[in-house]
């Protein structure tokens, strides 16, 4: 869209939504016209890069627990909701889904949310993953 290149990303809705779509003229033209525009973008492509840099050093530094115990926390401070049992994270992903966004594979993401739901560091509810002990999940703590 900005740079006129091949796209190098795809998304997915995990629930309905509504989309709009904008041409990449109508859309160069809005940000020339509009300098806050312009730089509220350039903050959010900042943002971006800081978070993708984050993933990267993660990857290459931290083992798959780790990773995938702060994945799991993010997730339940940004889609969470509080029970009984702990916090259930409402956004429903599939071990795929995580073994991706954690760099690994599905079977060692199996293995590990295994591993916790044994030592009742997660469980399930209503077929989200509900973390009990979030301290469980992250070493740092």
């Amino acid at each position: 869209m900005l740079d006129g290149g091949e796209i190098s990303a795809d998304a997915t809705a995990i629930e309905d939504c509504t989309l709009l779509a904008i041409e990449r003229t109508r859309f160069m033209r809005l940000l020339r016209e509009n300098s806050d525009l312009c730089l509220r973008l350039m903050a959010v492509l900042c943002g971006r890069l800081r978070q993708v840099n984050a993933a990267l050093e993660e990857m290459a530094l931290l083992d798959l627990p780790t990773r995938l115990g702060r994945l799991l926390l993010r997730l339940g401070r940004e889609w969470g909701n509080r029970t009984p049992r702990g916090l259930r994270i409402e956004v429903k992903l599939s071990q795929k889904d995580l073994a991706i966004l954690v760099g690994a594979s599905r079977e060692k993401v199996n293995r590990q949310l295994r591993e916790w739901e044994e030592a009742g560091a997660i469980g399930k509810d209503l077929g989200r993953l509900v973390i009990v002990r979030p301290e469980a999940l992250s070493p740092e703590t």
